[in-house]
């Protein structure tokens, strides 16, 4: 799976001073439903401190949905505030699902490669696209 960099940077956002992504753009990019993915971050919570993930407030919740324009009918609604996570929550992220995927028998055949981080690197296309390639 390709992932361009723009695509990336866009759902990259600054909260707490943190840059994180929304839990329902990971979900995209790995595939799964939003629903999903907060479940099996759930049945590993000790694999998230807070500086890996935290739940969104409601008026950080607000302010977001007015900075990146997202309406109540395309998503805003939701019956809980979402969970966003940091770079480091990303990689855990990608262990997390990965290894229930494997766990399933999913992951068979699938070669478990290694993607050392480059030095400097921002958290931009480096973290998902490492992430995503043993998917």
């Amino acid at each position: 799976m390709g992932l361009h960099v723009a695509e990336i940077q866009a759902r990259i956002y600054l909260v707490r001073g943190v840059q994180v992504m929304l839990d329902r753009d990971l979900a995209v990019f790995y595939m799964v439903e939003t629903g999903q993915l907060n479940r099996q971050v759930k049945r590993h919570i000790k694999r998230f401190p807070e500086d890996f993930m935290f739940q969104l407030t409601k008026e950080e919740w607000g302010s977001l949905k007015c900075q990146i324009g997202i309406s109540n009918a395309r998503g805003g609604d939701r019956r809980s505030l979402p969970y966003v996570f940091t770079e480091q929550g990303v990689s855990q992220l990608s262990a997390v699902l990965h290894s229930d995927l494997a766990e399933k028998g999913r992951g068979k055949g699938r070669g478990t490669g290694t993607c050392p981080k480059p030095k400097n690197q921002e958290f931009t296309k480096y973290t998902l696209n490492c992430s995503l390639m043993a998917a």
